[in-house]
């Protein structure tokens, strides 16, 4: 598992929000070195978020996954799925937040069983 979550406050067409998707998926998958097979990506669009308190384009993407996060690969998901997410929402990068969290094998389950 590697999971992607993005939440945006741009409402995207289903063509921009489908190739979205797919880019996450393939970028974490590249770049944490998971098969994207076990990679999940998650956009919500249309979010009421406000960033310095005002209102526009914001964005926060998450990434969870079982080992394989750390300074090196989180700078390069940063660039990546930043780059990608500007592009498909017009959220700057000084709009958008990322978060990396390494999650222990026992604490996430998949088809009725945990990890580890």
């Amino acid at each position: 598992m590697p999971l992607v979550h993005l939440r945006t406050s741009a409402s995207l067409p289903a063509s921009v929000k489908t190739r979205l998707l797919a880019d996450l998926s393939r970028a974490c998958a590249e770049i944490i070195g998971k098969p994207e097979a076990y990679v999940m990506s998650v956009v919500d669009d249309g979010v009421a978020m406000l960033f310095a308190g005002e209102p526009g384009p914001t964005a926060l993407v998450e990434v969870r996954s079982i080992g394989g996060l750390g300074p090196a690969v989180n700078g390069r998901l940063a660039r990546r799925v930043g780059e990608l997410v500007t592009a498909a929402t017009g959220a700057p990068g000084a709009r958008t937040y990322a978060s990396f969290t390494d999650v222990p094998a026992s604490d996430w389950a998949h088809d009725g069983e945990t990890f580890g």
